[in-house]
C-alpha cells in the first residue's frame, strides 16, 4: 500500500512538474487556475452554460497560467542576471521597476475583475481607453462613492510591491532534477499542447450549427471568460472596424463654398428669445406625474399645458457628452468607432445656434451647472459668437461636492478647476444676465444646464425634500444597485428633479416679472432619461433602452405656437431646426435635423430618428421608424433587436425574427446612417469640403 501511494504521489509530482519550473511556481498557477474557473461560475452567464464554452475556459485558463509561470521565472531570471555584481542602489532600481510594472499589471488585471463583478463584463480596450481619458473624473467618483473597493484595490497594490520581488526571486529557481534536458523537452511538448487544446477548443466553437448559439457562445468567451480574452478580443474587432468604407456620395453632400442660405436681417426688438433648459435624466413619463399624492414637477407641467408638449422626444446619446452638444448644434454625434473626445482644434465643420443669431443682434449665453469640461464639451462650445460662458470651470463660485458626487473631490485634487454648481445658483446667475438684456431691450439666446438630477441625485440641506424614503444606501453606485433599493433611489431622484422644477419656475417667474415670458422661446428637455431596473439597467450612460433616451420636452412659445400635444417622433438634432422655424428662418446646411413644425415634413410613420451610444458600458446604435418599432445594434455582442414600443415600452421581447423582413430594411438604414457619419469624420476630403450627411429617409412604400 506504501509503495502504491510513494508511486502515485510520484506521478504527481512528475505531472506538476511538467506545468511550472519549480514547485513554488507550480503551486500558484494549480491555485490561480483553480480559483479563476471557480470565480467564473459566479456570473449568471458564464461558460459552464454549453460543454463547447466550458472547454475553451478550461482550455484558455490553464494555458494562461502556464504560460504566466514560465514567464515570471524568465523575469527572474533576468533580473537575476542583470543584478549580478552590481552595486546596491542598481539592483534597487532594478527590482523596483520590475516590481511597479508587475503590480500595475496585477493591479488592472483587479479592476478588470471588479468590472467583471459589477456589470457581468471584463475590461476591453474602449474601457481603459475611457480610463486613460477620464482617470482624474473617474477617481474621484471612486474615492466619493466607492471608499470599500478604493481600499480593496489600495490593499492589492500595497500586497503586489511587498510579494512581487519574492515572488520573482523563488519563480527564478530551478528544481534542481537530473536530465533537465529532456525534461525541458516534456515541458515544451505539454505547453505546446495545452495551445493546441485552446486552438481545438476555439474551432470547435465556431463549428456550432445554430448560428444564435454560436453568437451567445462567442459573446460569453469575448466577454465573460478572462480579462486576457476580452482585451485580445477587442483589439481584434478595433482592428476590423477601423478598416472604414468610404459610402459617401458626394454628389449628395453640400459644398461648404456654396453660400450660406442662412442671411437673415438684424433683430428687431420684438423678436424673441430664446431659452433652451436641459435637464439632467428627465424622463418623459415624469411630465403630469403625481407621486405619493403630489405633482413632482409643478412648474414644468403649468409650461406644458400652456405650452407644447412633445411625447414622442429622444436624446440622441445616453451619456451627456454625446447628447448635450446636439441640442445646439444639430449634429450627431457618432465621428469615430472609439468614443470621441472633443478637442480645442477639431476641423470638423460646426454651426451652433449662437454662430447663427449673435451676427444679427442677439445677446449669447450658456449658463451651466454641469462642469462642461468633462469629455472637452467646452472646447465644443467655446465660440467666437459665445458671448457669456458660465459653468463650474470659469464661474470662480463654490461648487457642490459631496462623498458620493463624481466631481466633488476634484476640487481638492486639482483635476477640475471646480465640480458642479448646485441649480439655485446658476439660475440665480441666469435671472442677473437675463436682467442686464432686458435693461438694453436686446433679444437673447441661452442655453442652461442643471444637474441636481444626476445620480446621485444631491440638493442642497435647504432644499424640500417632499417624497421619502430617500435615503441612499452606501453601496449603491452608478454602475449598480439592488433592486430592493429602487424605491429609494427613485425617491431621491424624484426630490432632485423637483428641485431642478422648482429653479424652473424661479426662472418662469423673473420672466413674467420682467415681460419676458410671453415674447421668449422657451424650451425644457431632458439631455437623457434615467433608468430604474427598467429593460435591466440603472441609470444612464449604457444601451439606449427607452428608459435612458425617451426624454420629456416641451415648448412654450405663447406668440409663436398654439396650446397642445405633439406626438410627431422628435430627436435632439431637430431642436435648433424646430426653432429657426419658429423665426421663420431657413435651417442652415450643417444641421442633421429638421424643423418638425414644417408642413412638408415626412409623414409621422416614416419618421426615422438615430441615437447612438459609446461609453465604458455600452457601444450601441438603434433606429426608430415612426417613434413605435425600434431596433438596436450592440457593438460589443453583434446582436440586433427589434421592439415594438407602443405595445413593449421596457422592451422585454424580442421581435427580430418574427417581424425579419422589417428587421432588415431597419438594419440597412441604420448600416448606412452609421457608415455614412464614419465615413465623413474619417476623411478630410469630406468634412473639409462638404456638410455633414443628411440622414436616411423611409423608402419602402410598406409602412408597417
Amino acid at each position: 500500500m506504501t509503495t502504491e501511494k510513494n508511486f502515485a504521489n510520484a506521478r504527481l509530482t512528475s505531472a506538476v512538474r511538467l506545468l511550472a519550473p519549480n514547485p513554488f511556481l507550480a503551486m500558484i498557477v494549480i491555485v490561480l487556475m483553480g480559483v479563476e474557473l471557480v470565480l467564473i461560475a459566479f456570473n449568471q452567464e458564464n461558460i459552464y452554460q454549453s460543454s463547447r464554452t466550458a472547454i475553451v475556459g478550461v482550455a484558455l485558463v490553464a494555458w494562461f497560467w502556464v504560460t504566466l509561470g514560465w514567464s515570471l521565472f524568465l523575469a527572474g531570471r533576468v533580473c537575476r542576471a542583470l543584478t549580478r555584481e552590481r552595486s546596491r542602489a542598481t539592483t534597487f532600481l532594478i527590482w523596483s521597476a520590475v516590481t511597479l510594472a508587475i503590480a500595475s499589471l496585477i493591479f488592472c488585471y483587479g479592476v478588470s475583475w471588479f468590472l467583471f463583478f459589477h456589470s457581468g463584463r471584463f475590461a476591453n480596450l474602449e474601457t481603459w481607453r475611457f480610463v486613460a481619458f477620464n482617470f482624474d473624473h473617474l477617481w474621484s467618483y471612486v474615492v466619493a462613492a466607492e471608499p470599500v473597493h478604493l481600499l480593496t484595490a489600495s490593499l492589492l497594490i500595497f500586497l503586489s510591491i511587498a510579494f512581487v520581488p519574492i515572488t520573482l526571486y523563488f519563480s527564478s529557481q530551478t528544481d534542481g532534477s537530473q536530465g533537465r534536458s529532456n525534461l525541458t523537452t516534456k515541458r515544451v511538448a505539454v505547453w505546446t499542447c495545452l495551445w493546441l487544446c485552446l486552438c481545438g477548443a476555439w474551432w470547435n466553437l465556431r463549428l456550432e450549427p445554430s448560428f444564435h448559439r454560436r453568437v451567445s457562445q462567442t459573446r460569453v468567451i469575448k466577454h465573460q471568460l478572462h480579462p486576457s480574452m476580452t482585451l485580445y478580443a477587442s483589439q481584434l474587432e478595433t482592428r476590423r472596424r477601423n478598416k472604414l468604407k468610404d459610402t459617401i456620395d458626394t454628389s449628395q453632400l453640400i459644398p461648404l463654398s456654396t453660400s450660406d442660405p442662412w442671411n437673415p436681417p438684424p433683430v428687431r426688438n420684438d423678436d424673441p428669445s430664446i431659452i433652451i433648459i436641459a435637464v439632467e435624466s428627465l424622463r418623459a413619463d415624469i411630465i403630469h406625474q403625481y407621486h405619493q399624492g403630489r405633482e413632482i414637477l409643478p412648474n414644468i407641467n403649468a409650461l406644458s399645458r400652456n405650452g407644447l408638449e412633445l411625447t414622442r422626444a429622444y436624446s440622441q446619446s445616453t451619456h451627456s457628452d454625446y447628447a448635450d452638444v446636439c441640442l445646439v448644434s444639430s449634429l450627431y454625434p457618432l465621428r469615430t468607432i472609439n468614443h470621441f473626445y472633443y478637442g480645442p482644434h477639431d476641423p470638423f465643420p460646426r454651426t451652433l445656434i449662437y454662430d447663427l443669431l449673435e451676427p444679427t443682434g442677439y445677446a449669447t449665453a450658456i449658463i451651466s451647472s454641469q462642469n462642461e469640461a468633462w469629455g472637452g464639451m467646452d472646447h465644443f462650445l467655446k465660440r467666437p459668437s459665445l458671448q457669456h460662458f458660465y459653468h463650474p470651470e470659469t464661474s470662480h463660485a463654490d461648487t457642490v461636492y459631496s462623498e458620493m458626487d463624481f466631481f466633488g473631490r476634484e476640487v481638492s485634487k486639482g483635476g477640475f478647476v471646480a465640480g458642479k454648481l448646485p441649480d439655485q445658483h446658476t439660475t440665480t446667475e441666469a435671472i442677473e444676465w437675463i436682467q442686464g438684456q432686458a435693461e438694453k431691450k436686446q433679444p437673447f439666446f441661452l442655453s442652461m444646464n442643471f444637474q441636481s438630477s444626476h445620480f446621485p441625485y444631491l440638493i442642497p440641506d435647504e432644499c424640500p425634500r417632499p417624497f421619502q424614503p430617500a435615503t441612499l444606501d452606501p453601496n449603491t453606485s452608478f454602475v449598480d444597485y439592488p433592486k430592493e433599493q429602487t424605491e429609494n433611489v427613485r425617491n431621491a431622484y424624484f426630490n432632485a428633479i423637483h428641485e431642478c422644477d422648482r429653479q424652473v419656475g424661479r426662472l418662469v417667474s423673473a420672466l413674467r416679472e420682467l415681460g419676458q415670458l410671453d415674447n421668449t422661446i422657451l424650451i425644457i428637455t431632458g439631455e437623457n432619461g434615467e433608468a430604474f431596473h427598467e429593460c435591466g439597467t440603472v441609470t444612464h450612460a449604457r444601451e439606449p433602452v427607452q428608459p435612458a433616451i425617451h426624454v420629456a420636452c416641451v415648448i412654450h412659445a405663447p406668440k409663436h405656437l398654439d396650446p397642445g400635444i405633439e406626438s410627431y417622433p422628435f430627436e435632439h438634432v431637430d431642436l435648433v431646426p424646430t426653432i429657426f422655424g419658429l423665426l421663420g428662418r431657413p435651417p442652415h446646411p450643417n444641421f442633421q435635423g429638421i424643423d418638425i413644425l414644417s408642413p412638408d415634413r415626412q409623414p409621422a410613420n416614416q419618421r426615422l430618428t438615430f441615437c447612438h451610444v459609446n461609453s465604458c458600458f455600452a457601444e450601441s446604435d438603434s433606429i426608430m421608424l415612426g417613434g413605435r418599432w425600434k431596433l438596436t445594434i450592440d457593438h460589443r455582442t453583434q446582436i440586433t433587436t427589434l421592439h415594438d414600443i407602443e405595445s413593449d415600452p421596457w422592451q422585454q421581447e424580442d421581435l427580430a425574427e418574427q417581424r425579419s423582413e422589417l428587421t432588415e430594411q431597419m438594419t440597412t438604414k441604420l448600416i448606412a446612417w452609421r457608415q455614412n457619419q464614419l465615413a465623413y469624420y474619417h476623411w478630410p476630403r469630406h468634412y473639409l469640403s462638404f456638410y455633414p450627411p443628411t440622414p436616411p429617409r423611409w423608402s419602402s412604400r410598406a409602412i408597417p
